[in-house]
């Protein structure tokens, strides 16, 4: 990972290496969601603009962004498919060629990445540090100065790696000479919840008053009241010029509508395969008229009327016909609503489809519904045992609302609002999906493929059940199967769940992966199924999946046993397993034989970690849900029983963190930290097993005082705080660690004491606390003193 890394920096159990900006650069992408960027391949072929048409709209923004004298909130709204997310896209395109563009960011409610706030800020810095270079270097130093800045407030995220580095590069560059200030948030409704998208434009106010050049931000979305709202109180947007546009009738968009279907069907009229019988004069004006009626401005309704006729599979005008008379039908069955038009459309789409059954089926998978998100035909033919080729048959009737590009490449759906036709039984009516009985059937052919299943699929097989069991409509048939499903499953378990990276299950699905990233999802499986046995027909279970469980823990207990030898290697194991760092890993010797554990049970029980790779050095946990089940396991006494970790055992190992910390002698000054063995040996050749250990109890410090309960000799050591801290003035890096710790201790049992009981103990922390906030250098004598 560090092979070639220079200035490697370990900072509250995370690692970062900065040898160059692409390094910094690639740990920004870590966190950023790229499949939100205006040019991402999961958004290949995105709607954008017909030509010639939007033309007045996209100039009256684009007046606006060259225009802005001060940072501007610029919302662009209208109804559902009236065209925001092609206008968003076409200006991202326009202002990236012409220099305008910084970033942009497409929410969409049925991508994981996508529908959330978590990677915004991050997505926005990576795009900042490449449209201005200049930035990157304070970026850089940001990341480097708290790795865990991505685990702040976005406000925080935007104001210390987005606002300060452009404010700097602009200091540094006496002006920057580019013209770069829009930055272009789509689909903004379609984000977690209204608290958050509201909370998201107050933080962007916040921010981008203090920009040293006009920052124009373009929010795209439905007119949500809270969103309205929000741009109602100026008062939360001190500095910041508030702008609407709205796409109403005056910016014509019939006649852009009109426009469009002209283009597309003389189009269609010269090159479908079935041209030669086409009518000479087509379309006919009226039809058009019809469209555009029927469209109400929505361009959806238009785009996808158009599509429906442009079927290479039927003639094109017939098609259209058809489209037209039945559309009033449906409209008719339509209760009033704002989506009335674009609902009797899809639902005149649908009635078409034959094997319903199993296209809405296809449908819950492409969509995302329920968590089970499979894009891929050939992963929805897997899940739904389809032979090749039957996807692409069931959804060809769909052509109009999906792109079907072949078995290797995700299925793509045109608009959002297909998602919220199908999830809302007023909307789609007899098409609506309901999830209970979808999971059912989902649940139901997993469970009927294990009875046919060697002992290896089996596992897999029951891996997928884990995504229906919980949604499913439990009835007998589910029972019954549950309870004779075959024992081996528990065989093959507890073979292979040591079997480090090999592979378990074959690939015999598309997300298949090695069988430790199976294996958390097996075990809460195995408490689930005992859980719905027990619950609806505990009788009718002679396998009984409770006591398989137990067979699981007690490969655990056997494996795990060696780390009872004595309280020390008992440490030992807490320490390997609740150590909070991005690579999980097993203390080293440096620091355990300071704790106590003789070389041989170091090596031994290295052995016996359930979950690692045991060759030198360094081990390593597989993922962090091997460790959630190994903590689990821990925590529990009926499970673990003499391997159970009472929380007392976590303030003792911070008292013996601390121990190594104010005992050892402090380091030669300018060593780096860089003491992990990550780096060669030659890196390494002048850090002591002292320095390493000292590191190491540093960054434990936090992991276990986070978990301590109120302890009293624990309580009475940082009371006295008799602690030489002078070491931080050769680690500063670690300042912020040892900040937190104790903060973190003082805030989680301040409330647990009496009045008056930490005086002492807040009065020496704080002031040792202030006294590095204020100067930035530790004390040199110790709160002692």
């Amino acid at each position: 990972m560090f092979e070639n890394a220079t200035n490697v920096v370990i900072s509250g159990g995370q690692f970062i290496a900065h040898s160059n900006s692409r390094t910094a650069l690639n740990f920004l992408m870590e966190h950023a969601a790229p499949s939100a960027f205006h040019i991402s391949e999961e958004r290949y072929d995105a709607p954008k603009c017909h030509p010639d048409t939007r033309v007045a709209v996209l100039e009256d923004i684009l007046e606006r962004v060259e225009m802005a004298a001060v940072s501007t909130i610029l919302w662009l709204y209208g109804a559902a498919g009236a065209g925001k997310s092609s206008i968003a896209q076409t200006l991202a395109e326009t202002c990236s060629r012409e220099g305008l563009l910084i970033g942009s960011f497409f929410f969409f409610r049925a991508a994981p990445l996508r529908n959330n706030a978590k990677r915004l800020a991050a997505s926005l810095v990576y795009q900042l540090a490449r449209s201005i270079p200049s930035t990157l270097t304070h970026i850089t130093a940001c990341m480097m100065e708290d790795p865990a800045i991505f685990q702040s407030s976005f406000e925080d995220q935007m104001e210390r790696l987005f606002l300060q580095p452009l404010c700097r590069a602009y200091q540094d560059s006496t002006g920057l000479s580019h013209h770069r200030k829009l930055i272009i948030l789509d689909g903004l409704d379609e984000c977690d919840s209204p608290a958050i998208q509201r909370s998201l434009l107050t933080a962007l106010g916040k921010v981008f008053q203090a920009t040293p050049m006009p920052i124009v931000v373009l929010v795209a979305s439905r007119p949500e009241n809270h969103i309205s709202s929000a741009f109602d109180s100026p008062e939360d947007f001190s500095g910041i010029q508030l702008l609407r546009i709205s796409l109403n009738d005056d910016y014509n968009a019939d006649n852009d509508i009109r426009l469009f279907i002209n283009i597309k069907l003389n189009h269609c009229m010269r090159s479908h395969p079935l041209r030669k019988y086409i009518p000479s004069i087509w379309p006919l004006p009226e039809d058009v008229d019809s469209i555009v009626k029927k469209a109400s401005g929505q361009f959806i309704i238009a785009a996808t009327i158009v599509r429906y006729a442009e079927s290479t599979r039927h003639k094109p005008h017939e098609r259209l016909q058809r489209a037209l008379e039945s559309f009033d039908r449906f409209a008719a069955e339509v209760s009033d609503s704002p989506f009335k038009e674009l609902d009797a459309l899809y639902m005149q789409i649908f009635s078409g489809v034959e094997d319903l059954v199993t296209v809405l089926a296809i449908m819950f998978l492409a969509l995302g519904l329920g968590g089970c998100k499979a894009r891929y035909p050939r992963t929805i033919a897997s899940r739904l045992q389809l032979a090749p080729g039957d996807v692409e048959m069931h959804i060809s009737s769909l052509a109009s609302l999906m792109k079907f590009e072949g078995e290797t490449q995700p299925i793509r759906i045109f608009h959002a609002t297909l998602f919220e036709f199908l999830s809302n039984p007023a909307r789609s009516q007899s098409f609506y999906i309901h999830q209970a009985a979808v999971h059912t059937h989902f649940l139901k052919n997993y469970l009927r493929r294990a009875f046919r299943s060697e002992q290896q699929i089996l596992v897999a097989v029951l891996y997928r059940c884990l995504d229906h069991l919980q949604l499913a409509e439990i009835d007998e048939e589910i029972l019954d199967m549950l309870a004779k499903l075959p024992t081996q499953i528990v065989g093959y378990l507890l073979e292979n769940f040591r079997a480090g990276d090999q592979p378990g299950p074959p690939n015999w699905y598309d997300e298949s992966e090695g069988f430790l990233f199976a294996l958390p999802r097996l075990v809460v499986l195995l408490h689930q199924l005992s859980r719905v046995l027990a619950t609806n027909n505990p009788s009718a279970n002679p396998l009984s999946w409770g006591r398989s469980l137990e067979a699981f823990h007690a490969v655990f207990r056997r494996d795990l046993s060696i780390f009872l030898v004595d309280e020390a290697t008992h440490d030992l194991l807490v320490l390997a397993a609740f150590l909070d760092t991005s690579i999980v890993a097993f203390p080293p010797r440096s620091l355990t034989t300071r704790m106590g554990v003789s070389l041989s049970n170091y090596n031994e029980c290295g052995k016996a970690h359930p979950f690692v790779k045991y060759d030198s050095y360094p081990f390593r946990l597989p993922n962090a849900p091997c460790s959630d089940i190994l903590r689990d396991f821990l925590l529990n006494p009926e499970q673990s029983r003499k391997l159970y970790v009472k929380q007392e055992r976590f303030a003792h190992i911070s008292l013996k963190c601390l121990m190594i910390i104010t005992q050892t002698s402090l380091p030669r000054k300018n060593v780096s930290p860089t003491v992990f063995h990550y780096l060669d040996s030659e890196s390494n050749k002048d850090v002591s097993e002292d320095q390493e250990s000292y590191v190491w109890a540093v960054c434990c410090l936090s992991s276990m005082l986070r978990r301590a309960p109120k302890y009293i000799p624990l309580i009475k050591a940082l009371e006295s705080l008799d602690i030489q801290f002078r070491w931080l003035e050769y680690y500063p890096e670690f300042v912020e660690e040892a900040k937190e710790a104790i903060k973190l201790y003082l805030e989680t049992h301040k409330s647990q004491y009496k009045r008056g009981f930490l005086d002492g103990l807040t009065q020496r922390a704080h002031a040792w606390l202030d006294t590095i906030e204020r100067d930035n250098s530790p004390l040199n004598g110790g709160l002692a003193n």
